[in-house]
């Protein structure tokens, strides 16, 4: 999304109109998911994506041809990718998406919520982006008003009614809480899409060991943000990790002061041993991460407990913790451990179930028994 935002920033600095294609809405199966941004330059260049294929170049084509008309407002499209539409363009989709398009014309309010949303996405903190996508008539907010809530409450913009500004504020705080991204607020006149922006995912590795190293190197794959932190120089360096963004080199406790534990950030704690475990997650379960997971047995797991119920921590920080961590991929080696934790790190920043993807069988045979007819129908018609 940062280049998306990076690019309408350029654009609006040299009074450049363009286009903003946002997915607001999917059903079934879709080329990509809520929130994936399209910018559509005059000349038909793009930043970001929507999917690509049929999707990508229809709207790619109508937002060009609304830049010819200065008249143009901001809209709502479904569209819908049947299975002869897919067979034509040789996609695997067939389900249903929606988008806010939107034609810029002018660098304000535009400009100003872009390079607020750039900052946002190169670590200043989170802000919340809300846009009316359906309104009754008698509503004063058209579709493409919006409200801009930052993460300290203060707000810019609005949608017309007091009570609704006030009502989004509280759900885009509770959101950027929560680590939310994406939430479409309903009723019966007006429906407002709020997206959370900020930097992309920050993976915290508590423990320089060989965890560590192999889920350096994913992270850098899945363009995730990574810092590890070990009170042992020898161990926490630029030279074993050099594909970290930050390597602290401090007391783990203390190194807590100056990390970015919010709900943006998922946390591993795999340090040496049980007593440094213990002190990192009595301190880690203290702050509202969205995602916090250790490294090691049932066993371990229980004795760490134990110790912390007996020191008077309570139940409910506790059972928000992964351990034993990650999805249960049968995994052995470092590498295959930092798969099985960085696949469940997924599933909790997309919002998937871990399940498995596979075709059900009925569906399979449904469809073998379906093929088979149209081919003896086929033959029987020569």
């Amino acid at each position: 999304m940062e280049v998306v935002y990076s690019e309408l920033v350029k654009s609006l600095e040299n009074n450049k109109p363009c286009v903003i294609a946002t997915a607001i809405r999917t059903q079934g199966s879709t080329p990509q998911k809520v929130g994936t941004k399209l910018l559509v330059r005059e000349d038909g260049s793009t930043a970001g994506t929507i999917g690509g294929g049929c999707v990508e170049h229809d709207i790619q084509i109508e937002a060009m041809n609304l830049l010819l008309d200065k008249e143009s407002k901001p809209f709502v499209r479904e569209y819908e990718m049947n299975e002869e539409m897919a067979a034509e363009q040789g996609l695997v989709c067939g389900g249903t998406m929606w988008f806010l398009i939107e034609p810029v014309w002018h660098p304000e309010p535009y400009l100003s919520y872009a390079r607020e949303i750039l900052e946002a996405y190169r670590g200043k903190p989170y802000l919340a982006v809300a846009s009316v996508v359906k309104a009754a008539p008698r509503m004063s907010a058209g579709v493409g008003t919006r409200l801009v809530v930052h993460s300290d409450g203060t707000v810019g913009g609005g949608l017309g009614v007091e009570a609704l500004d006030s009502q989004v504020t509280n759900t885009a705080m509770s959101m950027m809480r929560e680590g939310i991204h994406h939430f479409m607020l309903k009723d019966k006149e007006i429906e407002v899409f709020i997206e959370v922006m900020g930097t992309p995912l920050t993976l915290i590795v508590f423990g320089a060991g060989h965890i560590g190293k192999s889920l350096s190197r994913m992270t850098r794959l899945l363009g995730f943000r990574f810092v590890i932190v070990d009170d042992r120089e020898d161990y926490a360096n630029k030279e074993l990790f050099p594909d970290a963004d930050d390597v602290l080199a401090m007391d783990f406790v203390e190194s807590m002061k100056q990390l970015p534990l919010n709900p943006g950030t998922a946390v591993v704690v795999a340090t040496r041993g049980h007593r440094h475990d213990y002190y990192v997650l009595k301190e880690l379960i203290k702050y509202p991460v969205g995602y916090l997971g250790m490294v090691g047995s049932k066993r371990k797991q229980i004795l760490i407990y134990e110790e912390l119920f007996a020191g008077g921590v309570a139940l409910e920080p506790l059972l928000k913790v992964k351990s034993p961590i990650g999805l249960n991929i049968g995994a052995r080696t470092p590498e295959e451990i930092a798969l099985s934790i960085m696949a469940e790190i997924l599933m909790w920043r997309n919002g998937g179930d871990g399940s498995p993807l596979k075709m059900d069988e009925q569906l399979v045979v449904k469809t073998f028994h379906k093929a088979t007819r149209k081919s003896e129908k086929a033959v029987s018609q020569i």
